[in-house]
């Protein structure tokens, strides 16, 4: 985003595309399935149906503007790019039951460029955590239920090292009953 003078000290926020930008980053993804972990001995029953992944990603990330608008600087990240991701996903898929407990870290990421000599705006680091519970019924109805950002972090947004605006998401829940026919 870019921003324009409208008179005074005032200034509007617009789209600017920059002419310059890299995206430099690793990513490194596993997953596991639980049988493969365990000895034989464990063979059979729930560890048959259970798995782990994960993936972490780094990310540098440099955007040059042409230093003809109001943004302090010329060169910053990408708006809205985190430095980090880290993903964990536990699950169970099995006959009848679903399961799959997901926690998901976001690491800082600019929100809002400065302007006029103002320091720039970062979402800080959150935190969620999401459940999902999926069983049979029989061969036609399925049960669900989802439970999303279980943790509820705060969200921080601050500027010059100073809270900007600080909220929270909540709780999100849903309980569902399918039928599927041929």
């Amino acid at each position: 985003q870019g921003f324009v003078g409208v008179g005074g000290s005032a200034f509007l926020r617009q789209i600017k595309n920059a002419d310059d930008a890299t995206v430099d980053g690793t990513e490194v993804t596993a997953r596991f399935e639980l049988q493969r972990l365990l000895p034989d001995s464990w063979q059979g029953g729930w560890r048959d149906f259970v798995y782990m992944q994960a993936n972490a990603t780094l990310i540098d990330s440099e955007v040059q503007l042409d230093g003809r608008g109001l943004e302090t600087r010329s060169q910053r990240p990408l708006q809205g790019q985190a430095d980090e991701v880290y993903n964990l996903q536990i699950g169970y898929d099995g006959e009848l039951h679903d399961i799959d407990l997901s926690y998901n870290h976001v690491g800082e990421r600019l929100q809002i460029a400065g302007v006029q000599g103002q320091p720039d705006v970062y979402e800080e680091p959150a935190d969620k955590l999401d459940l999902n519970y999926s069983y049979w019924l029989n061969d036609s109805w399925k049960f669900k239920f989802k439970g999303g950002n279980l943790l509820d972090s705060k969200i921080e947004l601050t500027q010059g090292g100073e809270i900007y605006r600080a909220y929270r998401e909540g709780r999100s829940y849903s309980v569902s009953v399918s039928w599927t026919f041929e």
